[in-house]
């Protein structure tokens, strides 16, 4: 069962690496993967766990993956260093252990913030908007929007969405069903690590100048 989920598998292959400038700041950013400084390269996600929730009820997720682009070179201001282009949460288990699936509407950007430190970078992704629906037709219905913080670090190649993030903001609308365990207004937490790789010949990497 697909559900949504972004980011990143096992660094087998190669990883991006990513460099971003002090938040606030008009530093710009540098993004390579490897030897490559400039064009756009494909990059995966993969993650065994995902944990979705509310301030009244939990989700999970076995796992998930995702697929996107990283846009290589000088960013002058951060936004959009990467798309997260598709996105597939496997096994999701809602509100009285109700089978879930998650549906990425749209692309969803994946931007940098704050200063690097030790090859972390803090990281927000916005432009978020998914469908969640039960398997079984008419249960319980809603949409998810917003943005999610957390950080990428070019040393393990790893992507962390932080459910404590302050940069966090999802927003539950348009509910139908859910035996009154999802309400319109309720705010939505995510908590995820991915595993990067790519196709080219390097490590995804972000840094501030």
């Amino acid at each position: 069962m697909k559900t949504i989920r972004k980011l990143v598998a096992t660094a087998s292959a190669v990883a991006l690496v990513i460099v971003a400038s002090p938040a606030m700041a008009a530093a710009p950013y540098t993004v390579t993967a490897g030897s490559q400084t400039a064009g756009t390269v494909p990059i995966y996600g993969t993650t065994d766990a995902i944990y979705f929730y509310t301030d009244f009820i939990g989700f999970s997720c076995d796992s998930g993956s995702f697929t996107g682009t990283a846009n290589l070179g000088t960013n002058p201001t951060g936004l959009g260093v990467a798309t997260i282009d598709d996105t597939e949460w496997n096994d999701c288990l809602g509100p009285l252990s109700m089978p879930l699936a998650f549906d990425q509407i749209g692309s969803w950007d994946l931007n940098a913030v704050g200063d690097t430190v030790g090859g972390v970078t803090g990281t927000t992704i916005t432009d978020i908007a998914m469908r969640v629906a039960s398997v079984t037709a008419g249960q319980c219905e809603y949409t998810v929007t917003g943005q999610v913080g957390g950080s990428f670090n070019e040393n393990t190649q790893q992507l962390t969405i932080d459910d404590l993030s302050p940069d966090n903001n999802l927003v539950i609308s348009d509910v139908l069903g859910c035996f009154g365990q999802v309400l319109a207004g309720d705010a939505a937490y995510l908590a995820m690590t991915y595993d990067i790789t790519n196709n080219s010949d390097g490590e995804l990497a972000i840094a501030s100048s």
